[in-house]
C-alpha cells in the first residue's frame, strides 16, 4: 500500500494508490492538470536498457534493470494496449520525435546514469536519492534542457539509487501510474486496459525509501502447493522456470530484496541463477548452513548420514560439502548463514532447548562457525570483514546464546526467531544484541496454516514494532510464506512494515508517527489491502471486505495460533481413532473420547460465528466488481469456507463419538445416529471441496489443491479417512491402494540417482562429489599414549597418531580401493590399514573404484601436524 501526497494549487490533494508499501513524499507546488499518458508516449532509457521487446533474445546480457523494463512493458502494453516505443538517451532527438509536445517517460539509474540529474536536477527538486540505496522517486517537470535546446514537454521522470533502486522505480511506475499490483501474478488481478492513465502533474515528488529493514526476504518453506502443481518438469529446481520468475518478479514489486528458494535448494539451482540475474540477495534458513542442501544429506549417505554429520569426528567431510556450497554461490549477492543444526531440521545431536548437552554443543557448533567463516573468507577471496554472515537463534540455539555458550564472528547478524505463529522469542539482552527477525506467517508443524492466512496483521504489527524498538539494529527480515498464494495478505502486510513501517507502527513514540494501537494499525492496512485489490468496487463494499478480514482473524483457533493444519488434523486425528476402535471391538476407547473431549472445546465453539462469517462472504460475492470475483473466491471466501466446513466436519465426528461412547457397547440406535453424523462430516467435505475448485478457477491455477499433499492438511487424504469411518461402522473394510496419500515432499526431485551421485551438487563436478570422498581421521589409540584431534584440514597430534583412511561405507562398492601417500606426492601405495604417525605429515589420498572408469577423481590433501 502507499499513500502519496502532492500539492495543488492552494489545496492538499491526496490519492491512493495501489503498491507495495508507503511512500516518505517530498511535496512541491504542481499544476492543477494530471498528465495523460497514451501508449504513443515515447520511453527514453539508458543505451544498454534500450534494445526492443523483438531484439531481447540474448538472455545472457540480461540485468536486472532489463529484466524490470521489460516487465512494465509487457504492463505498458495491458493497460495502453500498446507496445512502449523506446529510445535511448544516446540517440534520441526530441526536437524530430515530439510530436505537439507530448509527453515523455525516462527511466533510470541515478547512481549510473548522471545525464538524469544533469538534465532534471533530481536532487535540487527533492527525490531524496541521497538518503541511501533503494530509495526511487518519480519526478514530473514541465519542460527541460536536451543537447542545449529547451525541450517545451513534459516529462515524467522515473529514477531510483543503484541497480535496486531503479528496479523498484520502474516497478512503482507500474504500481502507481498504470495500475498493475505487486502479486497480481497469484491473485487474478490483470490489470485493466485503459488506453490512457494519469500521472501527477508538473512539480509533483513523490520519493519512497531508504527502507527500515536493509534485507527484506522472503522463505518459500515446505512449499507444497507451488512445488507439486507447478513443478520443474525437467526436475532440476523446485519450481518450473516462469513460476520462479514470477516469484522473483513479484517480490521486487513488494519492494522485497532478498530469497531463500525452497525448503532446501542444492546451491547450483539455475533458480538461484535467476534470482541473482533479476537483482535478489540470497540467503539460506537456520539449518541449509550456507547454503547447501540438508535434507538430500540423508538420502545421499542412506545408513551413514547419521554418522557422518558429526563435526567433532568428521569435520573434514562436512567442510567440503560448505566449501562445494560456497564455491557454487561465490559469485552472486550472499547473506551467508553460519551455525550448525541437525538433519532435516531438527537439533544437533545432544543440543536441546535450555540443556548444554554432554557434547558442549555451544562449543561445537562455535567451532564450526569459526571453520565456516574461515572457508568463506578463503574461497571467495574477501575479508571475514567484509562478508554479510547471519546466525539464526532457532529454538536450541535461543538458550545456548543467552547462556552465553556460543562464539560468533564479532560482526555476525544476530537473527531472532518467532514461535511460528507470529510471536516473537528472546530476552530483552538478546533483543538488544539483535539485528534481524525470521517471522512466520504460514508455518508447516501441525497446528498453523498452509492453506489459509493465519497470523492477524495486528499481531505482525505489534510484534514487529516492538522488536523495532528494542533491536541493535533492522539489518534483515526473513518473512516465512510457504506458497505465497495462500498467505498473500499477511505477506504483504509483513513486507509493507518491512519497506516502511511508519503508518503501522504500533506504540510508537517517534517523531512525526502515529501513536496507534495494533488494532488500529491492522484496520488501516486491511482497508488499504481491499483498495489495492479491488480498485472499482464501491465505498461500502470496501468496508465490508475489511470487516469480513477483521472477523477472520477473530475466529478462536486464529486468536490461539492456529488454522488449517489443526483444523483438518483434528478431523483425521479423530477419524482414524474412532475408526481404529471400532475396528478392534466396535467401541469407543477412552482415549478417543478425551480426543473429542478436546476437539470439541477447541473448535466447536467457534462454529456459529465461522458459519455466519461464511454466509456473510457468499452474500458479498454479487457486489465485488466482476473482475476481481475470481480473486475474491480464491483467497477470502475459499478460506472461510475451509475453516467453517471443517469445524463442520470436526462438529458432526464430536457428535459421533460422543453417541458412540455413551454406551460401553454401542447401541444399533447410537450406530444408526453416528452413520448420520459421518455422513455430515462427509457432506461438509463435499462442500469444501466445491469451494476448492471454484477458488481455482477455470485458469492456470485450475488443479491447484490437487497438490496438497502434505500431512497435517491434506484435506482428500481426511476425506478417506471419514470413508474408512464410515466403513467400521458397517463392519466393513475401506482400505484403497492410497488410502491416505500422504507425506509426499515436495523437493523429492533431488532424490533421483543422478542428482544424489552428484551430491553437494545437482550438476556433477566430480571434483566436488561427497560420495567419493575419502574419510581421513585419526584415534588416541597409540603404545606411547599419544593423543590426536581432527579438523577439516588434517589435525594435530602429540608424540604419535594412529590415522585410519575409509570410504563411505553405503556408497562403497566390492572392490574399490583407497591409494595414498604420506609425502604429498601422487598416491600410489593401496590402503590396508591404519597407518601411525610420529611427525609432521602430509597425507594424500584419493578412492579408486572396482570398475577403474577414468574420471577426474577427488582427491584429499589433508595435514597432521606434530605440536609437541
Amino acid at each position: 500500500m502507499m499513500r502519496c501526497l502532492t500539492w495543488t494549487t492552494g489545496v492538499v490533494a491526496v490519492f491512493l494508490v495501489p503498491a507495495a508499501a508507503h511512500t516518505k513524499t517530498t511535496t512541491a507546488p504542481v499544476l492543477e492538470s494530471l498528465v495523460a499518458l497514451d501508449g504513443d508516449v515515447p520511453w527514453v532509457v539508458p543505451p544498454e536498457l534500450s534494445r526492443p521487446s523483438e531484439g531481447m533474445s540474448d538472455a545472457a546480457n540480461d540485468t536486472a534493470q532489463t529484466l524490470a523494463l521489460r516487465d512494465v512493458e509487457l504492463d505498458w502494453y495491458k493497460v495502453t494496449g500498446y507496445r512502449a516505443i523506446i529510445y535511448s538517451n544516446a540517440s534520441w532527438d526530441p526536437t524530430a520525435r515530439l510530436n505537439n509536445s507530448q509527453p515523455v517517460i525516462f527511466f533510470g539509474d541515478a547512481s549510473r546514469h548522471s545525464w538524469l540529474e544533469t538534465t532534471f536536477n533530481v536532487s535540487s527538486r527533492g527525490c531524496g536519492l541521497e538518503r541511501g540505496s533503494e530509495t526511487h522517486c518519480i519526478v514530473t517537470v514541465d519542460g527541460f534542457m536536451w543537447n542545449g535546446a529547451f525541450i517545451r514537454a513534459t516529462a515524467v521522470v522515473v529514477v531510483g539509487n543503484g541497480t535496486r533502486g531503479s528496479v523498484f522505480a520502474a516497478y512503482t511506475f507500474s504500481q502507481t501510474i498504470l495500475g498493475v499490483a505487486p502479486f497480481h501474478r497469484f491473485t487474478f488481478a490483470q490489470p485493466a486496459w485503459q488506453a490512457v492513465v494519469q500521472a501527477a502533474g508538473p512539480g509533483s515528488v513523490s520519493t519512497w525509501g531508504p527502507p527500515r529493514f536493509t534485507h527484506r526476504c522472503v522463505f518459500l518453506n515446505d512449499e507444497e502447493l507451488l512445488g507439486f502443481f507447478r513443478r520443474d518438469p525437467l526436475g532440476e529446481q523446485i519450481f518450473d522456470p516462469s513460476t520462479v520468475d514470477d516469484i522473483l518478479q513479484s517480490l521486487l514489486r513488494a519492494k522485497g530484496n532478498c530469497i531463500i528458494m525452497g525448503t532446501t535448494p542444492y546451491p547450483d539451482e539455475r533458480s538461484l541463477r535467476l534470482a541473482a540475474r533479476r537483482g535478489v540477495v540470497l540467503t539460506a534458513s537456520h539449518f541449509e548452513i550456507v547454503g547447501f542442501n540438508a535434507f538430500a544429506w540423508s538420502r545421499a549417505f542412506g545408513r551413514d548420514s547419521t554418522t557422518l554429520w558429526d563435526w567433532t569426528k568428521h569435520p573434514d567431510l562436512m567442510a567440503h560439502t560448505f566449501a562445494a556450497t560456497i564455491n557454487a554461490q561465490k559469485d552472486y549477492e550472499m547473506i551467508w548463514s553460519v551455525g550448525l543444526r541437525g538433519l532435516n531440521d531438527y537439533a544437533y545431536p545432544n543440543c536441546r532447548q535450555n540443556d548444554p548437552g554432554p557434547m558442549g554443543c555451544g562449543e561445537i557448533i562455535s567451532q564450526a562457525i569459526g571453520n565456516q567463516t574461515a572457508l568463506l573468507s578463503e574461497i571467495t577471496g574477501k575479508s571475514i570483514a567484509d562478508l554479510d554472515f547471519k546466525f539464526n537463534l532457532w529454538t536450541e540455539a535461543l538458550g545456548m546464546y543467552q547462556r552465553g555458550e556460543l562464539r560468533l564472528p564479532p560482526h555476525t547478524r544476530l537473527v531472532m526467531s518467532d514461535s511460528g505463529s507470529g510471536f516473537i522469542d528472546g530476552d530483552a539482552e538478546t533483543f538488544a544484541h539483535a539485528d534481524g527477525v525470521y517471522y512466520h506467517v504460514q508455518m508447516l508443524n501441525g497446528n498453523g496454516g498452509q492453506l489459509t492466512e493465519f497470523v492477524p496483521p495486528s499481531r505482525i504489527f505489534e510484534q514487529m514494532s516492538s522488536y523495532c524498538r528494542q533491536a541493535r539494529s533492522t539489518s534483515i527480515f526473513v518473512l516465512n510464506l510457504s506458497d505465497l498464494k495462500p498467505a498473500i495478505l499477511t505477506a504483504a502486510a509483513a513486507l509493507s512494515f518491512a519497506w516502511d513501517s511508519a503508518p503501522y507502527e504500533v506504540n510508537s513514540t517517534i517523531p512525526g508517527v502515529p501513536n496507534r494501537t495494533a488494532d488500529e494499525s491492522q484496520q488501516l492496512f486491511l482497508r488499504e489491502w481491499a483498495t489495492e485489490q479491488f480498485p472499482h468496487a464501491e465505498p461500502k463494499t470496501l468496508s465490508a471486505i475489511q470487516q469480513l478480514w477483521s472477523n477472520y482473524f477473530l475466529l478462536p483457533w486464529i486468536v490461539h495460533g492456529a488454522s488449517d493444519e489443526a483444523l483438518a488434523g483434528a478431523v483425521g486425528g479423530l477419524a482414524d481413532s474412532l475408526a481404529g476402535d471400532l475396528a478392534r471391538n466396535f467401541s469407543v476407547s477412552a482415549a478417543t473420547a478425551k480426543t473429542a473431549q478436546r476437539t470439541n472445546l477447541s473448535f466447536v465453539p467457534g462454529l456459529t460465528n465461522v458459519t455466519q462469517l461464511h454466509q456473510a462472504a457468499q452474500s458479498m460475492l454479487p457486489q465485488i466488481p466482476t473482475l476481481q470475483q475470481q480473486f475474491f473466491k480464491s483467497h477470502l471466501l475459499v478460506q472461510v469456507s475451509m475453516h467453517r466446513y471443517s469445524v463442520e466436519a470436526i462438529s458432526a465426528l464430536v457428535n459421533a463419538t460422543f453417541l458412540l461412547a455413551s454406551n460401553p457397547v454401542p447401541t444399533p440406535g447410537s450406530v444408526i445416529l453416528a452413520t448420520v453424523e459421518v455422513d455430515k462430516a462427509l457432506g461438509a467435505f463435499d462442500a469444501l471441496f466445491q469451494a476448492q475448485r471454484e477458488a481455482e478457477g477455470a485458469g492456470d491455477w485450475r488443479g491447484m489443491y490437487w497438490a496438497d499433499r502434505h500431512r497435517f492438511t491434506n484435506f482428500q487424504a481426511r476425506r478417506r479417512e471419514l470413508l474408512r469411518l464410515r466403513a467400521a461402522l458397517d463392519r466393513s473394510v475401506y482400505n484403497p491402494d492410497s488410502q491416505i496419500d500422504c507425506c509426499q515432499m515436495e523437493y523429492s526431485y533431488q532424490w533421483t540417482p543422478a542428482h544424489l551421485a552428484s551430491y553437494p551438487l545437482i550438476y556433477d563436478r566430480p571434483d566436488q562429489r561427497a560420495r567419493d570422498f575419502v574419510l581421513i581421521s585419526c584415534t588416541n589409540a597409540t603404545a606411547d599414549g599419544g593423543t590426536c584431534q581432527n579438523n577439516r584440514g588434517g589435525g594435530t597430534f602429540i608424540k604419535s597418531a594412529t590415522v585410519e583412511l575409509s570410504l563411505i561405507a553405503s556408497l562403497e562398492q566390492p572392490g574399490d580401493a583407497i591409494h595414498y601417500s604420506l609425502d604429498g606426492s601422487v598416491p600410489s601405495l593401496v590402503y590396508t590399514s591404519p597407518i601411525t604417525l610420529t611427525k609432521t605429515t602430509v597425507i594424500r589420498a584419493v578412492k579408486v573404484p572396482a570398475d577403474g572408469a577414468a574420471d577426474v577423481m577427488l582427491s584429499r590433501n589433508v595435514t597432521y601436524f606434530d605440536t609437541e
